[in-house]
């Protein structure tokens, strides 16, 4: 008679997919940068972390596990490269609605007794303590999601991080959608390029976060937004979004993880007017958006995954 499958046995089938996924996922990302942004070195650093991590995890079903809650990181680098590829076919751009719609919903009277945006008011009202402060909100909007995701998957508390990471995946699928369907200028661009017909060749721009280069003598926003690839990308604020969600997946674990995690988030609503970057439609359709995809994850995982919301 044929002798049962042991359980370890059963385990490390489950392991042995894992190279070879994460070999041509690798192969299939490379590919796409090389034909759309051009390959660069963190790509071929990232891509052999990755792999390395899959050449591990046959052999360690914790790794495994890890590698698989941090996928969704990977994953929407890989979806922002491919937004520089569908550029071509996205939708009309709009240039002045936003502007127009924040000024009849959020309009404030300015000196001049002109109606303005708040983000147009903000830049009257500067000062190098905010910019700092703001610029470095802006810097770290992105570390905080990851930090925490690894910081449970440290913790083994596996099911939060993974909710976590796949609806920062979501929102990003849903977000460079939104901005490739429905393009739409920033406050910045308007107040560089005007009104008229959008130029398609118009340089991304640091905008207020330049500010931050010049107090601290450094160029960081300079060389990070030199490399955006889609201008028009205002609606939703990503940026808004990302620290949204981080204090979503915060709350029940109480208020040591929560205020801090949505006070950040608030700053960086905050940042993304002040910095000159959104205006408040974005950074409240990226709020709704975060809490929207987060309900969704969360429900599918205590309808489908062992371990759902804690």
């Amino acid at each position: 008679m044929t002798p049962l499958t042991t359980a370890p046995a059963l385990a490390q089938t489950k392991r042995d997919w894992l190279l070879p996924a994460t070999l041509g996922m690798v192969a299939a990302h490379l590919t796409l940068v090389t034909l759309s942004v051009g390959l660069r070195a963190d790509h071929v650093l990232l891509g052999a972390v990755l792999i390395g991590l899959g050449a591990l995890g046959t052999r360690s079903e914790r790794i495994r596990t890890s590698t698989l809650v941090l996928l969704p990181f990977w994953l929407t680098g890989v979806a922002y490269e491919a937004v520089h590829l569908l550029l071509p076919w996205r939708g009309a751009i709009h240039v002045g609605d936003l502007r127009a719609a924040e000024l009849h919903l959020f309009g404030v009277t300015g000196a001049d007794g002109q109606l303005q945006t708040l983000s147009a008011a903000l830049q009257t009202h500067t000062h190098p303590a905010l910019d700092v402060l703001t610029g470095a909100a802006y810097i770290a909007y992105l570390l905080v999601p990851i930090g925490l995701v690894i910081a449970w998957v440290w913790r083994r508390d596996d099911a939060r991080a993974s909710r976590l990471a796949w609806a920062f995946l979501a929102v990003n699928l849903v977000g460079f959608a939104t901005q490739l369907l429905w393009p739409a200028a920033p406050p910045w661009y308007v107040d560089q390029y005007g009104l008229g017909p959008a130029v398609l060749d118009a340089a991304p721009s640091a905008a207020g976060a330049a500010r931050f280069d010049a107090a601290l003598g450094i160029s960081y926003f300079a060389g990070f937004y030199s490399r955006n690839v889609n201008v028009f990308g205002a609606m939703p604020s990503l940026h808004v979004a990302y620290p949204v969600l981080a204090a979503l997946a915060s709350y029940r674990l109480g208020p040591r993880w929560f205020v801090p995690t949505a006070a950040f988030a608030a700053l960086v609503g905050f940042s993304a007017l002040y910095l000159n970057h959104h205006y408040l439609l974005d950074v409240l359709a990226g709020a709704t958006l975060a809490a929207l995809v987060y309900a969704l994850v969360a429900a599918l995982q205590r309808r489908f995954v062992t371990g759902g919301e804690r």
